[in-house]
């Protein structure tokens, strides 16, 4: 991760995957802009807010991942990761690469390269 941002406008394209949102401007970059929530299954948010996103560089390709927003950011040792749990939904277990076991909540820790593969890529994973 190396940058969080208040998207602005987003250009769609046609013919995209549906968590493709678009491209976007990041400091002079075009960047691909994704839906965290349509790629991990989830409902369409009702708060109507735009969100934020989180700018990561995979490969050669820098990504915005358009998310409903940004939390606290903790300080986690690797005594609190766990393996990834049998029972935690299906959408999440390819996607995960395990998770922490806060005082009231559970983290997932999700996987950068599963959750930026698509077409191909997610089949052979």
């Amino acid at each position: 991760m190396h940058d969080v941002f208040k998207p602005a406008s987003v250009t769609p394209v046609p013919l995209a995957p549906p968590e493709v949102v678009g491209l976007l401007n990041l400091r002079g970059r075009v960047v691909t802009a994704l839906c965290l929530r349509r790629r991990l299954g989830l409902a369409p948010s009702t708060s109507g807010e735009s969100g934020m996103a989180i700018g990561l560089e995979q490969g050669e390709e820098t990504f915005g991942l358009v998310v409903d927003g940004i939390g606290a950011v903790l300080s986690l040792t690797r005594d609190s990761f766990e393996p990834v749990p049998p029972n935690l939904d299906a959408r999440w277990r390819g996607l995960a690469l395990g998770v922490h076991r806060l005082d009231t909540k559970l983290l997932v820790v999700l996987q950068v390269d599963a959750l930026l593969a698509f077409g191909p890529a997610v089949q052979a994973a």
